[in-house]
């Protein structure tokens, strides 16, 4: 798995720096449509998936990370043998 670091690591380099982005946009639709939450479903359900996908990516690095450290951890396994 020694492209697991590679891979896993770049990954969520750019990821962790777009996440931020996706949760100031959320906040800020929060913030401005308010008022507009109480009478419109479909902007309620845009904004429940919008904050669902910034969860399911955060639950992905942390995916990310546990495969880098298994491959990191197979590499120093490879090389004790």
């Amino acid at each position: 798995m020694a492209w697991a670091h590679g891979v896993g690591i770049e990954t969520k380099e750019h990821v962790f720096l777009f996440l931020p982005f996706l949760a100031f946009l959320t906040m800020g639709f929060l913030h401005t449509l308010r008022d507009q939450l109480i009478e419109n479903s479909r902007l309620r359900v845009a904004l429940v998936v919008l904050a669902g996908l910034i969860v399911l990516i955060a639950f992905a690095m942390a995916g990310l990370g546990f495969i880098t450290t298994s491959g990191f951890r197979s590499a120093l396994e490879a090389i004790k043998l």
